[in-house]
């Protein structure tokens, strides 16, 4: 799955609690003069944004913003491979406010926008996230044809509980809307960062001992894949189901997002077959029982190249929703349950020497 992004229609079910959550704040701003209840920042930078922004929890109950981060969660997991969720910030827009063209390169993931913008009679115009498509300009036909527009980028209307989820390496914008001043019919929307997954073990493994074999395993794929050139970076997220004996038995490609930086580079997905053929020999600890393995590998190709998992790469503790959720901490300890997926068959044992298994 090679999507820049994706969109989740109707995604919440408790999405009229939170719109009539953030009504009632502003009902009783008018009503009211009480300092908690000025809490909107004013986010203005001179050709780049104009926004309002606070804390979601200021407005929305926290066991609303909770219940939607954790479907969001279970989402991100099955879509993108990650658990890794970051709390967001609600963002209103009104008359001529937007996001110049940008991208967002630092976070390492992928970027979510959920909205509450009212559909019936919208009073605003413009208002359209726009994610600037894939397609090549330059050493193609493409710069010969006289266009604009929705030729360049998808234009995507802010609508009423819709999910949209977009690769931050990808160019985006936010059109600027024309029309009105009122905050009950801005442009409301929940804003965050899904960055890409650590390590996530469904059976008898544990995530240390899975990544003890990529440690040892990771620098060695990263010099053969040097033969493909210097000109990749991306994600894959790869779900494989190990065996009690430790060997790869099936794997399945959750989503590959690994580009080339350089046109004369082959295509990628040459790099993603060698990727697979290389994970299917790897050998990991014997258990009891077999494993169901998610993990995400980092490719970055340049100098000095890196095949990386990322939980190699964090330095210190994130603040993300794993940490946040329901107090986990003051929970006791429970032994985990052996893997669903194993237990119902989904690792299945494969003929020797059989070709890499794919069910993308």
């Amino acid at each position: 799955m090679r999507s820049h992004y994706f969109i989740a229609p109707e995604f919440f079910q408790l999405v009229g609690d939170m719109r009539k959550a953030y009504d009632d704040h502003f009902y009783e701003n008018h009503r009211s003069f009480s300092p908690e209840k000025r809490i909107w920042d004013y986010m203005h930078k001179p050709g780049q944004y104009t926004y309002l922004k606070t804390i979601p929890e200021r407005v929305i109950p926290l066991q609303l913003m909770n219940l939607f981060l954790t479907m969001l969660q279970n989402w991100s997991f099955e879509v993108l491979g990650t658990k890794n969720i970051s709390r967001p910030v609600l963002a209103l827009y009104f008359n001529a406010f937007n996001e110049s063209l940008h991208y967002n390169t630092g976070s390492q993931g992928w970027t979510y926008e959920f909205s509450l913008t009212p559909c019936a009679n919208r009073r605003f115009g413009g208002g359209d996230l726009m994610i600037w498509k894939e397609v090549d300009y330059w050493e193609s036909d493409n710069m010969t044809l006289a266009t604009g527009g929705t030729a360049f980028f998808d234009a995507i209307t802010p609508v009423y509980n819709q999910l949209v989820v977009f690769d931050d390496r990808v160019k985006h914008a936010i059109s600027t809307l024309e029309g009105q001043m009122e905050p009950e019919n801005g442009r409301l929307v929940l804003q965050g960062y899904i960055p890409y997954g650590n390590i996530y073990c469904n059976g008898y493994l544990n995530e240390d001992q899975v990544q003890a074999v990529l440690a040892e395993a990771l620098p060695h794929l990263a010099q053969n894949l040097t033969q493909f050139g210097h000109a990749y970076h991306g994600p894959l997220c790869l779900k494989m189901g190990v065996s009690a004996q430790g060997e790869v038995e099936q794997m399945k490609v959750v989503n590959d997002r690994i580009l080339r930086t350089a046109e004369e580079s082959l295509r990628p997905d040459f790099l993603t077959q060698a990727i697979l053929v290389f994970c299917q020999s790897l050998k990991f600890p014997k258990a009891l029982n077999g494993t169901v393995v998610t993990l995400t590998l980092l490719i970055n190709m340049g100098d000095g190249s890196q095949v990386t998992h990322v939980k190699l790469l964090e330095g210190k503790p994130s603040k993300f929703l794993e940490e946040a959720l329901l107090n986990q901490s003051s929970r006791p300890e429970s032994k985990p349950e052996p893997a669903k997926e194993a237990a119902a068959g989904w690792v299945r044992p494969r003929p020797a020497k059989a070709p890499v298994k794919q069910s993308v």
